[in-house]
């Protein structure tokens, strides 16, 4: 696309350490999440994953959302920041550390 940089290719990323906001895997601990049994209440929800925000979309507007502090999400962790800050469904006091 004119005016647009080159795509980045996989294998171009730097270190899985380090944190780019555009490096598709950020987004594969929440897609891990979605498939496992801790999700099965979710049903015909859409969530963006942009880097490390996460957005609960109702409609074409943003709904809930929430940052992960330029971290990646982890699969064991993302189920519970979900309950607590996207559906309300799990106390503040019970957030992961």
């Amino acid at each position: 696309m004119p005016g647009f940089e080159a795509a980045v290719e996989p294998e171009e990323f730097g270190e899985f350490d380090e944190f780019d906001p555009l490096d598709p895997s950020i987004s594969s601990p929440i897609v891990a999440w979605l498939a496992s049994d801790e999700a099965d209440h979710v049903t015909g929800q859409v969530f963006r994953a942009i880097g490390e925000t996460l957005v609960l979309m109702q409609g074409w507007r943003y709904g809930p959302t929430i940052r992960n502090g330029r971290k990646r999400w982890r699969a064991d962790t993302v189920g519970a920041a979900i309950a607590t800050d996207i559906f309300g469904t799990r106390a503040p006091g019970l957030r992961p550390e």
